[in-house]
């Protein structure tokens, strides 16, 4: 379950802080409010994965970097998944535990040469995939 959602110049959210709570969460607003911005945050943040053309274009116009980070409970632990992008296109990724308030690093980018996968990390602590959370989860 996400416990929280939080954007920094990321797509149209310039600094975005999201707190859900137990219940539904149903994101309502005009054109353009930033709703599935959102939803590529998420799935940016767990996955690196996104609707849009490229990473680069994630990165709200003006801003040098952007991240998306969501704190999210799974099998009764508490989890950390953070993705940030700078102009350059490169990315920092990191997977980690909460662990009585301090984070346990679990993976860390996806350097697939050594057998690590944040990716493959999250998957594995879900149990869903990308294309998976996309056609069971989001409407």
């Amino acid at each position: 379950m996400i416990k929280s959602i939080e954007l920094v110049d990321f797509l149209s959210h310039s600094d975005t802080k999201l707190e859900l709570d137990n219940n539904t969460t149903v994101f309502v607003g005009h054109n353009g409010a930033g709703k599935s911005s959102i939803i590529d945050a998420i799935t940016f943040a767990l996955f690196g994965e996104h609707t849009r053309k490229n990473n680069k274009s994630l990165i709200r116009r003006g801003a040098n970097q952007g991240f998306a980070k969501i704190e999210f409970s799974a099998n009764g632990k508490n989890y950390q998944a953070l993705r940030k992008i700078n102009s350059k296109g490169d990315l920092i990724a990191q997977f980690s535990e909460n662990v009585n308030g301090k984070l346990m690093t679990i993976a860390e980018g996806e350097r697939k040469q050594f057998l690590e996968s944040m990716k493959k990390e999250v998957e594995k602590t879900l149990g869903i995939d990308f294309e998976k959370l996309k056609i069971a989860s989001i409407v």
